[in-house]
């Protein structure tokens, strides 16, 4: 896959469209997911969202509060 694809381990930032709001997300396995850390579970609602998008592209989902647009900043990958 090309290098600024969103898949497992990647490091991705995110920014929330209406807030303004930037953020840094790593997608891991389920097992491996932590809040704390900022590690999301690829197969959470925003994991399943961002999951083959790649940097530059604009993402919706629908949250609890209603449907969220996020830009996605910049895509990195971890070796592990």
């Amino acid at each position: 896959l090309p290098g600024d694809v969103v898949r497992l381990n990647s490091f991705v930032t995110i920014q929330d469209e209406k807030a303004g709001k930037q953020m840094e997300l790593m997608l891991v396995t389920p097992e491996k997911a932590d809040i704390k850390q900022r590690k999301i579970s690829i197969m959470s609602p925003i994991g399943v969202a961002l999951i083959g998008y790649t940097k530059g592209e604009k993402v919706s989902w629908e949250v609890p509060a209603g449907k969220k647009t996020f830009t996605i900043l910049d895509v990195r990958h971890s070796v592990a």
